[in-house]
């Protein structure tokens, strides 16, 4: 079984794809939805969070987990690795991969919540990859809301303006690709394809699921937790997958 961890939706993308590519693997998928988002909170409680979260995981019988969230990816699975029993995966690596393919001498954005983009960690690990490469960083804080509070329905006016504000002034430059530094940012990829039609959008979230190793085949089972809201992260949840989703509430504390 391999857990999935994000603080709302935005790792359903990456949870939807594993379950394609490994219908018989079980899976458990835990949203943080009492303290998001993410983005907002300090290092050193985002690397607290995720402890908890890897006890959870470890309490539930995981053999790995994928962060799927750019916040908990950036600021605590490194550290977290060393003293972990089982495999931790995050999203940074293989986005940097994919970013690595479609570089043509252009310039990379990426687009995170404050605190990726505060802790450089795409940038850097880009750098390392490419030898430093024109890199825009934008912090994109809204669209986490946005995913969150379900506003990404086809030609919402609210997510069209909010991706305009963020991203109208990249429109002037030559961009090889576009970081999706935020599993939720996948929510809001039909607002952004617009502005920059032609430009790769590297779903960082899917990129994650796609280079996971090979699951084993076991029944296929899926089960759904959350810290706060379960009816409402159910119901929100069954409309992305496009399968009932019925999440049990529990307290993260517990596993402190």
């Amino acid at each position: 079984m391999i857990g999935i961890f994000d603080s709302g939706l935005g790792g359903l993308a990456a949870l939807k794809r594993l379950t394609e590519r490994f219908p018989l693997a079980d899976t458990v998928y835990l949203a943080d939805t009492a303290r998001l988002p993410y983005g907002a909170h300090a290092p050193d409680a985002i690397l607290r969070y995720a402890k908890e979260a890897l006890a959870f995981f470890l309490a539930q019988g995981a053999e790995a987990v994928l962060f799927a969230c750019g916040t908990v990816s950036a600021l605590a699975l490194e550290r977290l690795r060393p003293k972990s029993p089982i495999p931790l995966y995050g999203i940074i690596a293989p986005t940097v991969d994919a970013a690595a393919s479609v570089y043509q001498g252009g310039a990379l954005a990426v687009l995170g919540t404050a605190a990726t983009v505060k802790s450089r960690a795409f940038p850097l690990a880009l750098e390392r990859r490419l030898a430093c490469p024109p890199l825009i960083s934008v912090a994109c804080p809204l669209f986490v809301s946005l995913a969150e509070e379900g506003l990404t329905e086809k030609g919402n006016p609210i997510a069209q303006a909010t991706a305009a504000y963020y991203l109208s002034p990249l429109k002037e430059v030559d961009l090889d690709g576009i970081v999706l530094g935020c599993t939720h940012f996948s929510l809001l990829a039909p607002f952004i394809r617009p502005l920059f039609p032609t430009v790769p959008l590297l779903d960082c979230g899917r990129l994650a699921a796609e280079a996971l190793p090979p699951l084993p085949r076991e029944k296929g089972k899926r089960r759904f937790f959350v810290t706060e809201g379960e009816a409402r992260f159910s119901e929100k949840a069954s409309y992305i997958l496009g399968a009932p989703v019925s999440a049990e509430r529990i307290s993260l504390s517990d596993f402190a």
